[in-house]
């Protein structure tokens, strides 16, 4: 199978060329992701002698899919669809002088840019030490996968900006 491409609009950008598409993907997904051979070529996208520098997804309808993110892989120049492991991942952080006493607790504004954007921003610490230590976080992010060869990803569009030169 391949993928079907719906153009939305396309512009140039200085000596930059972008297409924005909508992408249907396909009900077998092939090891390694979407390349030239399965719909994904610059020809087909930019209609012309081109080469896509990369690509963004700017959004995907994938419901009930568990699809979390596509990557172009520019090396190979494919379209690669992850999902969730749904195993959250741990840190380790060294925070001195937290002045958390042995055993007790507290809440630190971790923030998204520390443990990722599911986290919900706050990390209960237990103090490991008087000037503090190394405590472990665990993040609400999981972590990604290749989507499997073979399975079905029918239901998943993904609105795509394209850009080659």
């Amino acid at each position: 199978m391949s993928v079907t491409l719906t153009k939305i609009d396309e512009d140039v950008w200085g000596k930059i060329r972008v297409a924005y598409f909508n992408v249907l993907l396909d009900s077998s997904y092939p090891t390694g992701g979407y390349g030239a051979s399965l719909g994904l070529s610059a020809a087909r996208i930019f209609g012309a002698r081109t080469t896509i520098l990369g690509a963004v997804c700017i959004a995907v309808n994938a419901a009930g899919s568990g699809i979390v993110s596509l990557i172009w892989d520019y090396a190979n120049n494919k379209l690669m669809a992850f999902r969730s492991t749904g195993a959250s991942h741990t840190h380790d952080l060294l925070l001195k002088n937290a002045a958390v006493a042995d055993g007790a607790t507290t809440r630190v504004n971790a923030g998204a840019n520390l443990l990722g954007a599911n986290t919900g921003g706050d990390l209960t610490v237990t103090g490991s030490g008087a000037n503090g230590g190394i405590v472990a976080a665990t993040a609400g992010a999981a972590n990604l996968v290749q989507v499997s060869n073979g399975v079905s990803l029918s239901a998943v569009t993904a609105r795509i900006r394209f850009e080659g030169r």
